[in-house]
């Protein structure tokens, strides 16, 4: 059902031998409770097995997430290895189902609830390196959905030099959220980086020159350049940002802004102090617009918001395999790339791949890209911005406006890593019709 990247296979007069890999190790849920097998003794019989060897397979293909989609009798597994997503296998609807009651049980949820969406996660370990899944499942008609995410803790990007930040991005969060009262928001699709450039974003605030509060989850995150801030008991949030206010808070961090409420009360108290946070929109334009809807005053929007960040993920090439090659003048000329630009890379091509002593790189699994990085889109409250709003906001006029005031684009990012040979014209090509 599934086959291990690069893994050893059984001779031929020896099929009943076993697997010389292996298999992921479940270590429990995250919340630390006790998970009682024995009570499920059967879904784990049927289950158990195949869960471990879909998640095995997945880890080391290096996939960071796996979802398990069930359609009439049978069911298909998609691992996605650096965004993309790859066919993982196939399984009867049964199996799949137990595999989903499986991950639950370790998980921490409740096994007898399928028609509503449920979250945890599992501590686990393969080869040596320790994971965390996050686990996910919701109602699919008369079955469930399960999506599970992994993150390698060996391997935790949270630096906003990890993350893609160029030094200009960085610049432009300072001046934005380092004691600028007003409010910088992250918007983007799910799956594009936005929880993870919000937590940059905060990272990139001076922590020796401003106070930094969290009343918003860290999701667990360790983030020693702030102080998390519990609300009393029985405490609105209103007032504990009040108390906020009082400690000489300089930045502080909400929870995910998806409702009326939550957007005015943001913009209520950047008059006070800098607020980061999330911003349940899909683009920069539409943030822009969400904010005046629930706002009722785009004027009030002009005064009390700074500016709006969007990240998107683009793979990067491996570094071991990536080819050179001398572009066309034409074609430099036309995608805009620096004039000077003599040398692009590649994933190899398919003259390599057929070429009768090819081996797939081992470092990429012969995908020709390692790992991703993010490209930032950035609206700020330019006067040029501010007036748009007062008068007649429109997203024709938003988008003229941010290209005239020469904030960092998808485009503009982009380009600069095709430059710099971190990725390939074909990779930013690819980025831009999916986000189409």
């Amino acid at each position: 059902m599934f086959g291990r990247r690069n893994a050893p296979q059984p001779a031929e007069d020896d099929e009943e031998q076993e697997p010389e890999f292996d298999l992921v190790t479940f270590r429990g849920p995250l919340s630390g409770d006790p998970v009682d097998m024995s009570a499920h003794a059967s879904v784990a019989r049927v289950g158990l097995g195949p869960a471990r060897e879909m998640i095995s397979d997945a880890l080391s293909r290096r996939g960071e997430m796996v979802r398990l989609d069930t359609r009439g009798p049978a069911a298909a597994v998609r691992t996605y290895i650096d965004g993309v997503a790859y066919p993982g296998g196939r399984m009867p609807a049964r199996q799949a189902a137990a595999i989903t009651q499986v991950l639950k049980l370790l998980a921490g949820l409740d096994v007898k609830v399928r028609d509503q969406p449920q979250s945890g996660g599992i501590k686990a370990d393969l080869d040596g390196v320790k994971y965390v899944l996050r686990i996910d499942t919701e109602p699919a008609g008369q079955t469930e959905r399960l999506t599970v995410r992994a993150e390698n803790q060996n391997e935790k990007l949270e630096k906003p030099e990890e993350l893609g930040f160029p030094p200009d991005l960085k610049e432009l969060i300072r001046e934005m959220a380092g004691g600028a009262k007003g409010g910088l928001f992250i918007v983007g699709p799910p799956l594009s980086g936005v929880t993870t450039t919000t937590f940059g974003v905060l990272r990139s605030v001076d922590s020796y020159v401003y106070n930094i509060y969290a009343i918003g989850d860290l999701g667990g995150r360790d983030l020693h350049t702030l102080t998390d801030f519990t609300p009393n008991k029985g405490e609105s949030l209103d007032d504990a940002i009040v108390r906020v206010i009082r400690a000489e808070a300089d930045v502080i961090y909400l929870n995910r802004i998806k409702t009326q409420e939550e957007a005015q009360r943001a913009v209520k108290f950047g008059e006070d102090l800098s607020i980061i946070a999330e911003l349940a929109a899909k683009d920069l334009v539409s943030g822009i617009g969400q904010l005046c809807k629930w706002s009722g005053d785009p004027s009030l929007i002009a005064d009390r918001v700074n500016g709006l960040i969007q990240p998107r993920l683009i793979r990067k090439l491996c570094g071991k395999c990536k080819q050179a090659f001398r572009p066309n003048p034409k074609l430099v000329a036309k995608v805009n790339l620096p004039p000077e630009t003599d040398v692009l890379y590649r994933p190899p091509g398919r003259e390599v791949m057929e070429a009768e002593d090819y081996e797939p790189c081992r470092r990429c699994g012969g995908v020709g890209y390692l790992g991703r990085t993010g490209i930032f889109a950035v609206l700020r409250m330019t006067d040029g911005v501010k007036e748009i709003l007062r008068t007649k906001p429109s997203g024709s006029a938003l988008k003229q406006q941010i290209r005239a005031d020469g904030m960092p684009s998808f485009e503009s990012e982009g380009l600069r890593l095709v430059a710099e040979g971190v990725t390939s014209l074909e990779e930013l090509q690819r980025v831009f019709q999916e986000a189409a």
